[in-house]
């Protein structure tokens, strides 16, 4: 079994992360433990959205980092029509620019339809990380960012 350390990870979010191991972390389906981050930032003033997320994949040995900007979207309380663009971060090649729907609710972080993770916001301000590795088509994947808003 193979271990990746996230460090480079942790270094450029500023946080304290823990390597996992290189297998899909089971206990982390998307479910989102009562009242963890419920309710925080609701009915609070939402402006554009400003950060960097990041993404290591499993059996990768390279971060995929894009810097993330966007405008709250029609009808959303708190998510935001977001373009990411590859941030000078980045390690992987093939890394793209994209754009799509970032979103908080109930405590958990999303990108379109795809969860990225335990999310504590308020204030203005959002940190998200996954619990491990999660699993997805091609292996597994741990989410990581932090935003202002």
């Amino acid at each position: 079994m193979r271990t990746i350390q996230l460090s480079a990870l942790a270094l450029v979010l500023g946080m304290t992360t823990v390597a996992c191991s290189g297998k899909a972390d089971s206990g982390d389906s998307g479910a989102v433990g009562e009242g963890e981050g419920e309710g925080e930032g609701e009915g609070e003033g939402v402006g554009d959205l400003s950060g960097f997320s990041g993404l290591a994949v499993e059996g990768l040995d390279c971060l995929i980092a894009w810097d993330m900007a966007g405008t709250q979207c029609s009808g959303c309380d708190l998510g935001w029509d977001t373009s990411m663009s590859v941030s000078s971060s980045n390690s992987c090649d093939g890394t793209e620019n994209t754009t799509g729907v970032f979103a908080l609710e109930n405590g958990a972080a999303y990108w379109g339809n795809d969860y990225w993770g335990a999310a504590t916001y308020g204030g203005g301000a959002v940190a998200w990380a996954s619990n491990g590795y999660t699993a997805g088509g091609n292996g597994g994947y741990y989410y990581s960012g932090t935003a202002s808003y």
